[in-house]
C-alpha cells in the first residue's frame, strides 16, 4: 500500500487531475490519499489572523479544510 500526500498547492495546479488519475492507475487501488487544506486552510489562517480564535479552533477548522479538499478531489474527474 502507497500512502501518498498530496500537498495543499496542488488545489491550484491545473495538472491535479492528472495527478489524482495517475495514482489511480499506477496504484491499482492500494494508495491512500492525504490531502492538504490549500486555499480552504489559507482562509481558516485569514480569520484566525482577523478574530484571534484559539489555536485549537485553527487545527480543527484546518483538518476540516483538508476533507474539503478530499471531497473535492473525486469531483475532479474528467
Amino acid at each position: 500500500m502507497w500512502i501518498v500526500k498530496l500537498g495543499g498547492s496542488l488545489n491550484i495546479d491545473p495538472r491535479l487531475p492528472e495527478w489524482l488519475e495517475l495514482l489511480v492507475l499506477l496504484g491499482g487501488g492500494r494508495v491512500a490519499v492525504v490531502c492538504g487544506g490549500g486555499v480552504f486552510a489559507d482562509e481558516v489562517r485569514r480569520s484566525q489572523a482577523h478574530w484571534r480564535f484559539s489555536d485549537l479552533a485553527a487545527h480543527n477548522m484546518a483538518v476540516l479544510a483538508m476533507a474539503q479538499t478530499t471531497y473535492m478531489a473525486p469531483g475532479l474527474e474528467s
